[in-house]
């Protein structure tokens, strides 16, 4: 399947879950809430990026366990 966005959507995307992990990262009892106000982005950005980061980091420990 082809992603019709364009390179400086898909950067954008990709600096802006870089920057939500590593907040995450600093901040691990925040709320998501916390997050997006610090990071100046919106709820449905912050969710997306989240799940993506949990899913990798889920997938990580289930290959670890086989």
């Amino acid at each position: 399947m082809k992603d019709h966005r364009g390179r400086h959507s898909i950067r954008n995307g990709e600096q802006n879950r870089k920057k939500v992990k590593e907040w995450m990262i600093k901040n691990p009892d925040a709320t998501m809430r916390q997050c997006e106000k610090d990071l100046g982005l919106c709820h449905v950005t912050v969710r997306k990026h989240i799940k993506a980061i949990k899913e990798d980091y889920d997938e990580i420990l289930k290959r670890q366990g086989d």
